[in-house]
């Protein structure tokens, strides 16, 4: 099957779950391990594991548990903080595994159960960089935007209430002038209401060279360290974990998933993915809301 009808896979809703399974295991490289504790699989939370009304389906709790019993490598790679990763494994019933948080710029181990006075993780790696001018030139860009910065032990601080009710957590209010008082891992920013093509230009003309960025969903920016993505968080796990590079995969939906698609031995585009992400991964599956992801961690499963 050629790399054109493989990317066209995300489109089809008339595929049996079988069907897809088949295809799936096809397409996979011949020398990637089999599920057990040589293979790394990294998975995107939001638009891949979880929809973005934060609904998950059994099928998706059931793949991981399945894998999570042979023994894989399960690492939640998302721009989300530590605590945001957290929330998210509580859902999907997955609370004991390795994490790449705020977009690469901070490693954890999520350790299962949180006990009073806990966080239910333990930060492993953080790259920390002095944010202020990136913030103020943003601030000049969209003056009326959320702004927040966050580090894996101090938690999130905001220059006004989190304007979502979805990756809610305890976040401190502060001056804006006080976001940037300390070293940082990761800057939000977030302009509800304006388009996101408004929103990419403005970001663009500003400039932000000495920061890696990437723009979401909807008029989202998150900021991580200079040459800091998922693809470098993960391959920092692999190394610690002794994993091959060649036996690694990677499944997501969104731009901030550019380097970790390109990262890995193979690689899965979620179907409602933009064609640009599409057209980075070695195969596209079927989007969420048609558990695109549980999809392949099932024929990873069964090979």
């Amino acid at each position: 099957m050629s790399a054109d009808q493989l990317h066209d896979l995300g489109a089809r809703s008339d595929l049996s779950a079988r069907e897809w399974r088949g295809r799936i295991r096809r397409a996979l490289p011949r020398a990637l391990p089999a599920a057990g504790p040589e293979l790394m699989i990294c998975l995107d939370i939001d638009g891949t594991l979880l929809g973005h009304d934060q609904a998950v389906s059994a099928a998706v709790r059931e793949a991981l548990a399945a894998h999570r019993a042979a023994g894989t490598r399960l690492v939640l790679a998302s721009g989300r903080g530590p605590r945001g990763i957290r929330a998210a494994a509580e859902l999907l019933g997955h609370t004991q595994c390795w994490a790449v948080c705020s977009n690469g710029a901070l490693t954890a181990r999520l350790t299962g159960e949180r006990g009073e006075g806990e966080t239910g993780f333990t930060v492993l790696t953080e790259h920390l960089y002095d944010a202020s001018a990136a913030l103020e030139k943003l601030r000049q860009a969209v003056p009326d935007a959320f702004f927040a910065t966050e580090t894996g032990e101090g938690g999130m601080k905001a220059n006004r209430p989190w304007p979502f009710e979805e990756f809610a957590d305890a976040i401190n209010v502060v001056p804006f002038e006080e976001l940037s008082a300390d070293p940082v891992s990761r800057v939000v920013m977030v302009a509800r209401g304006m388009e996101v093509s408004e929103f990419s230009r403005r970001i663009q003309a500003i400039g932000l060279e000495t920061v890696s960025y990437a723009i979401g969903w909807e008029s989202w920016l998150d900021l991580t360290p200079p040459g800091i993505n998922k693809a470098t968080g993960c391959d920092t796990l692999r190394e610690q974990l002794g994993i091959s590079r060649h036996a690694t995969v990677a499944i997501g939906d969104g731009m901030n998933d550019l380097e970790i698609l390109d990262w890995a031995e193979f690689s899965v585009a979620m179907g409602q993915a933009s064609p640009v992400v599409r057209g980075a991964a070695d195969f596209v599956t079927a989007p969420v809301g048609e558990d695109g992801a549980a999809l392949v961690l099932q024929a990873l499963l069964e090979r």
